[in-house]
């Protein structure tokens, strides 16, 4: 879970407290196990990302909600910005327009121009400049947080599922179809539909998700709270990718 993906450590840290208590005959075994897991893979990460002169991530790609919330403020209500306000939210920003960049179901590109290092050396400035607008536009702040979300709660929503084509590449790797495009073609068109029952939501993270929720509410109602620490481990991954920077991307809740 951890290798997978950098949000699988979160996952793995979340759970074990509900482990600890669920297995609490055996709390001390289920702590050493826990300890010896993150702390052998946070050697092999660190040895691997060294020999392989690896980057860690940039600071943004845990801040695609806050970004987002700014980008849209200054957006819909630039007018209304005092001028210290506006200078404050620009130096965060290595471009003056950053509410140009604001897609919002996409926070890539407002991302992309986080001034990481004037970030990183006044991270409490942000804070702060967050709250105060939150205080101010907070209807704006919950559009943003949804409009980069709803894809992971809301069944209706739809966004490519698989990419079923090559790439342009430089490596020379071309497209070889085995199968004749036109059976390819319609399966591929039924699977981001919406509008034919049941077939539809196979491919929908938002049915998942409210599925699960129907499955853990019966485990409590049954009283079998033990199988609950199964059902925490998705949420707490739904928890992450409600948190990313896309507001519905199949290969992250797959």
């Amino acid at each position: 879970v951890m290798f997978l993906r950098n949000n699988g450590m979160y996952i793995v840290i979340l759970t074990i407290p509900f482990l600890i208590i669920a297995l609490r005959k055996y709390w001390k075994k289920v702590i050493a196990i826990s300890f010896i897991i993150i702390f052998s893979y946070s050697i092999l990460r660190t040895s691997i990302f060294n020999i392989f002169n690896i980057k860690e991530g940039s600071v943004g790609e845990m801040l695609s909600i806050p970004l987002q919330q700014i980008a849209r403020v200054k957006k819909y209500h630039k007018e209304e910005l005092d001028e210290e306000t506006i200078n404050q939210i620009n130096q965060f920003f290595k471009c003056d327009d950053i509410e140009n960049k604001y897609n919002p179901i996409l926070s890539d590109p407002v991302k992309a121009q986080l001034n990481t290092e004037y970030f990183d050396a006044n991270k409490g400035e942000f804070i702060k400049l967050w709250l105060n607008l939150l205080r101010q536009y907070f209807k704006d702040y919950v559009e943003s947080f949804i409009s980069n979300s709803y894809g992971y709660y809301y069944p209706e929503a739809k966004h490519w599922v698989a990419n079923r084509t090559m790439e342009p590449n430089n490596m020379g790797i071309s497209q070889q179809p085995l199968i004749e495009g036109k059976l390819v073609s319609k399966i591929d068109s039924l699977i981001e539909r919406r509008d034919i029952p049941i077939l539809s939501m196979f491919f929908s993270i938002g049915t998942a998700f409210w599925l699960i929720v129907i499955c853990l509410g019966y485990k409590i109602v049954q009283k079998e709270y033990k199988h609950i620490v199964s059902y925490l481990i998705i949420l707490i991954l739904w928890l992450t990718i409600v948190a990313s920077p896309v507001f519905c991307e199949y290969r992250y809740a797959y």
